[in-house]
C-alpha cells in the first residue's frame, strides 16, 4: 500500500525560491553525478549529452508534482527508461550508474538545504519524503531497465558462446559461432571439466535457482584466472570451459578454483583438467576430463584438482568391457552382507593392517579374521593373499563406480 506524502505548505517560499535556481542547481548535481562515477573523467565531453535536458525535465517535473501532491510515476520515467537502456548496451556498468545518479541526487538536496531557511522546516521535511520515494521509484526503473538489457543481449552473449564451446568439445564447425558469439577461436585449450556433488534443494524450483547460481559464479571464477571471457557449458552442475592455453600452466589456479567453488556452493567440487589441447582434440579431451572427474566423485575423492595419472590404476580398470564386469562379479557373493563389505573396505584402505582395521571397526582382530576367512569361503579370493588382495582391491573400486554393476 503506497505511502501517502506530505504536502507542502500553500505558495511555500522554499519552493518559489527554488524555481528560480533550478537550472544551476541541476547542472551541479549533474557534475557531481559524473564525478562520482570513476570512468566520467574519461568519456568526452558529449557524452552525457542526452542527460542534461532530461535531468532538467525532470528536476521540473518532480517539483510539479509535489506542488499538485502527488510523486513521479513510472510512466513518467519512460524517457529514463530509454535512456537507461543505452547505456546498459554501451556495457556501462549498473554500480557507475547508481552512483551517477545517486551523487547528484546528494547535491540536489544540498543545494535545496541552502536555500531553506528556519521557517522553512515543516515544508524542508515534505521535500525529503518526496525526494526519498523518488529516488526509490528511480532505482526501480533503472535496474529494471538494466536488467531488461542485461537478460536479453547479454544472456544471448552468453547463450552464444555456450552453444560455441559445445560446438568446439563436438568436433563440430565453428567459425560461423564464433563470429556471432565475438569470439576468436584459440589454437589450443586448456580444458577444464567441473563436476559439483550431491546436495542441491530437494525442490525443483530451488534446484534451478542454486543451480544458475552456481554457474554464474564459477563463470566469474573462470574469468578471473583467465582474465577475459571464458567459453563455458557447466550449468551448476557439471560441465567444461575452454581457456586458451597458458604458457605457465594454471595447476595453482585451479587447485583454488575448487576450493573456492567448494566453499561457497557448500558442496565437494571435483576439478579435472588438460593441458594446451589442440583444437582438433577437444571431443577426446573433454570425453576423457568427464569421466577422470566422474570417478574421482564416485571413489569419494576430496574436493580439488584431479588428473589422470592420479588415477591411472582405478580409470584403466573401471573401462567398459568383459574384465570389468567380470571384476564386479567377484564381490556378488558378499554385496547382500554389509558387515563383510565393510571389513573388505577398511583392509584395503589399511593396506592390509588387520589390526588398525579391527580397531577403525571397533572389534576384536579375531572376529575382523573371521570376517576376512568368510569372504575367503563366499568369493573364493583370499584378501589376505597378494594376488587376492588386489584382485579384490579391484572389484570394489569397480563396485564403488558403478555400485549396480552385477552379472
Amino acid at each position: 500500500m503506497p505511502i501517502e506524502l506530505p504536502r507542502l505548505s500553500s505558495n511555500a517560499p522554499i519552493f518559489v525560491r527554488l524555481l528560480p535556481r533550478l537550472a544551476p542547481i541541476v547542472e551541479a548535481a549533474l557534475a557531481a553525478g559524473v564525478a562520482a562515477v570513476p570512468e566520467g573523467a574519461a568519456m568526452p565531453a558529449n557524452h552525457f549529452a542526452d542527460v542534461v535536458p532530461l535531468s532538467m525535465e525532470y528536476a521540473a517535473l518532480f517539483l510539479q508534482r509535489i506542488d499538485d501532491g502527488k510523486s513521479l510515476t513510472r510512466e513518467d520515467l519512460s524517457k529514463l527508461e530509454v535512456l537507461v537502456t543505452s547505456f546498459a548496451e554501451d556495457r556501462v556498468p549498473l554500480r557507475s550508474l547508481t552512483d551517477g545518479y545517486l551523487g547528484g541526487l546528494q547535491v540536489f538536496w544540498q543545494m535545496i538545504m541552502e536555500e531553506a531557511e528556519p521557517s522553512d522546516i515543516g515544508d524542508l521535511a515534505a521535500l525529503g519524503a518526496h525526494l526519498i520515494a523518488t529516488i526509490g521509484m528511480l532505482t526501480t526503473t533503472i535496474t529494471d531497465a538494466y536488467v531488461d538489457v542485461q537478460q536479453s543481449i547479454f544472456g544471448l552473449e552468453r547463450e552464444s558462446r555456450r552453444v560455441l564451446c559445445a560446438a568446439l568439445l563436438r568436433g563440430e564447425p565453428a567459425v560461423d559461432l564464433a563470429a556471432r558469439a565475438g569470439a576468436a577461436i584459440a589454437e589450443r585449450y586448456d580444458v577444464i571439466s567441473i563436476l559439483a556433488g550431491a546436495g542441491l534443494p530437494p525442490t525443483e524450483n530451488a534446484d534451478a535457482i542454486v543451480k544458475r547460481r552456481w554457474a554464474r559464479w564459477a563463470q566469474h571464477a573462470l574469468e578471473d584466472i583467465a582474465g577475459a571471457s571464458v567459453l563455458n557449458t557447466f550449468d551448476g552442475s557439471s560441465g567444461v570451459a575452454l581457456l586458451p592455453a597458458a604458457v605457465d600452466g594454471r595447476e595453482r589456479a585451479m587447485r583454488d578454483l575448487a576450493t573456492s567453488l567448494a566453499g561457497r556452493f557448500g558442496v565437494n567440487v571435483y576439478v579435472v583438467e588438460r593441458l594446451s589441447v589442440p583444437t582438433a582434440q577437444l571431443p577426446d579431451a573433454a570425453r576423457e576430463c568427464a569421466e577422470v572427474v566422474e570417478l574421482a566423485r564416485v571413489l569419494g575423492r576430496p574436493t580439488g584438482l584431479h588428473r589422470l595419472e592420479d588415477l591411472l590404476l582405478e580409470y584403466q580398470m573401471t573401462r567398459p568391457g568383459p574384465a570389468r564386469d567380470m571384476l564386479a562379479r567377484q564381490l556378488e557373493p558378499v554385496l547382500d552382507q554389509p558387515h563383510l563389505m565393510e571389513a573388505l573396505d577398511v583392509l584395503m584402505r589399511h593396506g592390509l593392517d588387520r589390526k588398525t582395521a579391527a580397531a577403525e571397526l571397533h572389534i576384536h582382530p579375531n572376529t575382523f579374521t573371521y570376517r576376512l576367512h568368510r569372504i575367503t569361503e563366499l568369493t573364493g579370493i583370499d584378501p589376505s593373499d597378494a594376488h587376492g588382495s588386489r584382485l579384490l582391491a579391484a572389484a570394489l573400486t569397480v563396485h564403488r563406480a558403478y555400485p549396480s554393476q552385477r552379472s
